[in-house]
């Protein structure tokens, strides 16, 4: 229910990668909209296997990423001059 994917096959694809996984365990308590997008969601319609993951928050998105780069135990992640974040 965290992502707008069409279909009912969501719950798999959130269990079958950490990111998006961890992301929805964040975001479970949010009233804040956030976005599945881009080339993953490209990817997932070819079912091709992608690198990297693009969200969209509509609230602060940099507070979300402190919270995913806690739960996957990250230590550091880097924050672009557009609030573009590239966790690492």
């Amino acid at each position: 229910d965290h992502f707008n994917i069409s279909g009912n096959h969501y719950q798999e694809i959130i269990k079958n990668e950490p990111v998006l996984k961890s992301i929805s365990n964040v975001i479970e308590n949010w009233n804040n909209p956030v976005f599945l997008i881009g080339g993953y969601v490209r990817d997932l319609i070819l079912k091709r296997k992608t690198k990297d993951i693009d969200i969209v928050v509509l609230e602060d998105g940099i507070e979300l990423a402190k919270a995913v780069a806690k739960s996957l135990g990250m230590s550091s992640f880097s924050i672009f001059k557009n609030f573009f974040i590239n966790m690492r």
